[in-house]
């Protein structure tokens, strides 16, 4: 294509060849970064990317940036929360991070077009140079309303909704064709595709492989970072209530309850459910010593490591509902289930349910879980 994207655009759309190029030319090493005089502006650029993607930060607006320095800094501190959440590998900070990245370039490419036309009526309607070299750089092709096969299917794996199911979409040599139909209770299809596919082209690489003495560079970042994320699933999920958890989870409990040893998924799915919900590490294991194999130091350690508090450092999600599936641990299925496919999920819709019927107050047992008791 012809086109050719101005410099001022580099900092809306950092994952662009030309951007990356940009940096390449103009960067030398991590290691200089952190030593030079303006280490402290672009450490805080980082964090601030980074805390705002945490928080979900609602984009209001984009201010193009000329100064070379500045978007130097820009392109680094983007560069630079990629490594972070690697060095973090949490999915959830991954997901939340790549998906403020494209929201935030997809604000700028609708704002463009709407300049540019004079109204937000139809994005199809108007093909502006900058939407054309965007779409085309993400493998969508815009005027012809179609994408490729592999790239449809990679971008609509989050999406639910039937019409994105393939046996509901027209297929030609290779292609997956976009509907023309407005849906007025639903997104333009065209404008849903593009914003996961640069989604997806921003996720599919992370975390990357990155050495533990550069992750210790950032460690004070990385530090943050974590606190911030553990502070914000608190407030999701609020004070713990067992009578929210969902059916597998109670199951996993009463066996342990019992006297029976779990599987090896079984804890797991266990561990990092109630870790994030909030329940510290401590609170963890002590729920452990009911089994009857149990050993303080081999609990801790499996605990610490899989709540990233030891090991690689790596803090796990707990696994959704058709990973319990595969697993053999979604068990005793009810209604609720039915509309979820995340323990997660399930736990913060029974939760609402549950303060709603009580008029707002917690039924919070403490402990959380009674010592001789399965819980029902």
């Amino acid at each position: 294509m012809d086109f050719k994207i101005d410099r001022l655009l580099y900092t809306i759309f950092p994952f662009l060849p030309e951007s990356q190029n940009f940096v390449e030319k103009n960067f030398n090493s991590i290691e200089d970064l952190v030593s030079g005089p303006r280490e402290t502006i672009i450490r805080g650029k980082t964090l601030r990317r980074i805390t705002n993607a945490l928080l979900n930060h609602e984009i209001k607006e984009i201010n193009k940036i000329s100064d070379p320095i500045l978007i130097k800094e820009e392109l680094i501190s983007y560069g630079l929360a990629r490594l972070i959440v690697s060095c973090i590998k949490n999915p959830d900070i991954i997901k939340r991070l790549t998906r403020y990245e494209s929201e935030r370039a997809f604000f700028y490419l609708i704002n463009e077009g709407q300049e540019e036309t004079g109204s937000a009526a139809n994005f199809k309607d108007f093909y502006s140079p900058l939407s054309r070299h965007i779409a085309h750089a993400i493998g969508i092709d815009i005027e012809g309303n179609r994408i490729q096969l592999v790239n449809y299917i990679d971008c609509t794996a989050p999406l639910h909704e039937t019409r994105w199911n393939l046996v509901n979409r027209e297929l030609k040599k290779g292609y997956v064709i976009i509907s023309n139909v407005s849906h007025s209770d639903e997104k333009d299809e065209l404008i849903e595709l593009i914003k996961q596919r640069i989604q997806y082209i921003l996720q599919k690489d992370l975390p990357k492989k990155v050495p533990s003495s550069l992750c210790q560079l950032f460690a004070e970042e990385i530090n943050k970072t974590n606190i911030l994320y553990q502070e914000i699933s608190l407030q999701n999920f609020g004070e713990i209530e067992e009578g929210a958890f969902p059916p597998c989870i109670h199951a996993l409990i009463e066996s342990l309850t019992k006297g029976t040893n779990l599987t090896h998924a079984g804890r797991f799915a266990l561990t990092t459910f109630l870790h994030n919900i909030g329940m510290n590490v401590n609170e963890i294991a002590e729920l452990y010593s009911r089994s009857p194999d149990f050993d303080i130091s081999k609990t801790m350690y499996q605990v610490e490591h899989i709540t990233g508090r030891g090991g690689s450092g790596t803090e796990y999600n707990a696994p959704a509902c058709p990973g319990m599936v595969t697993t053999a641990l979604c068990v005793n299925r009810d209604k609720i289930c039915e509309y979820v496919n995340h323990p997660l999920n399930y736990y913060k819709k029974k939760k609402y349910f549950l303060e709603k019927e009580t008029g707002g107050k917690s039924k919070t047992m403490n402990p959380p879980f009674p010592p001789t008791q399965s819980s029902h």
